[in-house]
């Protein structure tokens, strides 16, 4: 039997009831932990979305704008991609904040083993062994033996977890963090520590501009999209290798820079209404 479990923990604690009391202070933690994955998803949306906004009136390009009140479009932006996860269980890591531990008892052990599913697992797990819950207990097939784990006893996490994939354990049982306290009203002291940096915002403007202008100058070319593609790829080896096509990216993304928001005006427009682009999920 094939056994994949990346992400597998065994709890320190045997007894239910001991166990349900330890896991008590993890959960602000966690929660901790979905709430700065709203902050970052926030922030990243809001700059785009702002962005783009700018260079496009700053151009006299106002096609496809909207009046609305930012902040406004990011939240409902974030809340139609969560529900359609919830939906579809199409993944989406940016906004799926949702967090199961899934345990079972295992007889073949005595004790409660389980293992994280989310977006975010691998941080999750650390904080169970750090806040001192649960130790390792991963398991998977797909590569050699955890060097650190004595062969006997990956065999035995390999025979617990075939007994948990084979339902030869106890009956299982979960700890659910829906993730929903993590969009309660944002302060931007919060979203402002999330924010990307000003040239990163001005070179995800600058990149496609300069494709644009390369690819409408091209003698000849044809606009199916394995073509696009194709030209896509070589434009950006030759941002890597020309030194004049660096420079040309340089130049753009100081042309750019002036025209995006700070911090502060990002924090005192949000609220206000305003020429925009939706974001594509709102």
């Amino acid at each position: 039997m094939s056994v994949q479990i990346y992400t597998g923990f065994k709890f320190v604690q045997r007894e239910l009831g001991a166990l349900v009391a330890a896991m008590e202070p993890v959960k602000a933690r966690i929660e901790d932990l979905q709430r700065q994955r709203y902050l970052t998803a926030y922030a990243c949306i809001l700059v785009e979305m702002m962005d783009r906004s700018r260079k496009a009136v700053a151009e006299g390009r106002t096609e496809g704008l909207v009046t609305a009140r930012p902040g406004t479009l990011v939240w409902r932006a974030i809340a139609k991609r969560q529900q359609r996860v919830r939906a579809t269980r199409e993944r989406d890591p940016a906004v799926d904040l949702e967090v199961v531990l899934t345990c079972w008892h295992s007889q073949r052990l005595g004790e409660v083993v389980g293992y994280v599913f989310g977006e975010f697992g691998e941080p999750v797990l650390q904080l169970l062994k750090d806040a001192g819950v649960a130790t390792d207990f991963a398991y998977w097939t797909s590569s050699d033996p955890d060097e650190n784990v004595p062969e006997d006893e990956w065999a035995q996490r390999k025979a617990v977890w075939n007994d948990v994939m084979a339902r030869k354990s106890g009956l299982g049982f979960q700890f659910r963090f829906d993730g929903e306290r993590a969009s309660l009203p944002v302060r931007w002291e919060e979203v402002a520590t999330h924010l990307p940096d000003l040239t990163a915002r001005a070179r995800e403007l600058a990149e496609p501009a300069l494709f644009q202008r390369w690819y409408e100058a091209l003698p000849e070319k044809r606009e199916d999209r394995e073509d696009i593609w194709q030209l896509h790829s070589q434009f950006r080896r030759r941002l890597r290798e020309q030194p004049e096509a660096k420079q040309q990216l340089v130049d753009e993304i100081e042309r750019i820079k002036p025209l995006l928001m700070t911090s502060e005006e990002l924090d005192k427009t949000r609220t206000c209404s305003q020429l925009v682009f939706s974001p594509c999920d709102d």
